[in-house]
């Protein structure tokens, strides 16, 4: 049985999840993605795995109702952004209701429910990586049986959630402006053996750290990360890099705003989509410093609004090299600008001399 398009698979395990005979598994395919596998012998051929696939079965997208610039003073010194998701969960929690986000344990990225004031941190931090699924949904489907619960993920898994739960009065999702997706393989490459507290943002920097430590080869993560080499085949003709959202909330980096205040320290833009949506922004609205912007003013910065991301020219050589030759070597190999640039780079920051020239020079 073939549940979708291979490359066009999200891996958002909406089918590992649905299966009523456990005979599907997630692995790593041949360009390293997440991916459904399934054991013919057990399968009885029921089709509820490509019933609930987003592929084939679309989630209702709605236009942006409202957008604004916003962050949270509580919040925003230990996010990663605004602070407007920490806000949203604190919510939840406080009335005794869950919230399941993508937290690191174990070595892994992965989604977790929260029932604790205390486990939020966790949740904090923009996550990288695209984060394990696991039997999450089934465990909010449980979950959504006397409580209500705010899911906070990328839009495919967001799809994937709701086309698995069904219509539910007590399901909240939030989705983010997603980049795309890259591999756990190509974290679990760069990333030492051991548990702490993993970011990939702090303080204005963006780098792989692991308890403040940044991790060696975490310039090679970030680079193909955000130069686009990295991520999911899927990713460069997302269904859901548009301004019609699947989330009763969007949130992401309001980059390039202007005539607001401290933006060095982060501002979000939540677009509020739904009446869910709404209620939930205006129960956190007054701890918030908020302006209503206009939708275009966010598009210049997130282009992910209006477009998928475009993969770098030489993604093409990076899938033909990381198998071969290793996630490190084969970013060195495809992106050989970029990795001279960045050496110059950590030559220049590591002398203060150098460090002081070069600010006066900028």
């Amino acid at each position: 049985m073939i549940i979708c398009d291979d490359k066009k698979c999200t891996g958002c395990a909406a089918c590992f999840n649905v299966c009523p005979k456990g005979c599907i598994a997630m692995t790593f395919n041949e360009r390293n993605e997440l991916s459904p596998t399934i054991d013919a012998d057990k399968c009885v051929n029921c089709g509820a795995c490509q019933r609930v696939c987003p592929v084939n079965k679309l989630v209702e997208k709605i236009p942006s109702a409202k957008c604004y610039a916003c962050y949270a003073p509580e919040e925003r010194d230990s996010s990663s952004s605004g602070g407007i998701a920490a806000e949203l969960a604190k919510l939840f929690i406080s009335k005794g209701d869950c919230v399941c986000g993508a937290v690191y344990e174990n070595g892994t990225v992965h989604h977790k429910i929260v029932e604790s004031e205390e486990e939020l941190p966790k949740l904090k931090g923009s996550k990288y990586v695209q984060s394990y699924i696991d039997d999450i949904y089934k465990q909010i489907k449980v979950k959504l049986k006397d409580k209500n619960v705010l899911f906070v993920g990328t839009p495919c898994q967001v799809a994937g959630l709701r086309n698995f739960v069904g219509r539910s009065d007590r399901l909240y999702c939030v989705d983010l402006i997603c980049h795309g997706g890259t591999s756990h393989r190509y974290l679990d490459a760069i990333l030492p053996k051991k548990d702490g507290e993993l970011s990939f943002r702090k303080n204005g920097d963006i780098a792989v750290r692991l308890d403040d430590d940044v991790v060696k080869y975490s310039g090679e993560y970030i680079a193909a990360f955000l130069k686009m080499m990295s991520y999911r085949e899927c990713c460069y003709s997302c269904r859901y890099a548009d301004t019609e959202r699947v989330g009763d909330i969007t949130l992401g980096d309001f980059w390039g705003i202007k005539d607001f205040p401290e933006t060095e320290k982060g501002v979000s833009i939540a677009l509020v989509n739904t009446e869910k949506g709404t209620a939930m922004f205006d129960a956190i609205k007054s701890g918030l410093y908020c302006e209503e912007r206009q939708l275009n003013e966010a598009l210049g910065g997130n282009p992910q609004l209006s477009r998928p991301s475009i993969p770098h020219k030489h993604r093409d050589l990076f899938m033909k090299t990381v198998n071969r030759k290793g996630f490190v070597k084969a970013v060195h190999k495809s992106m050989k600008k970029e990795m001279v640039k960045l050496t110059i780079k950590k030559i220049v920051f590591s002398s203060k001399l150098l460090t002081k020239l070069y600010g006066a020079l900028r």
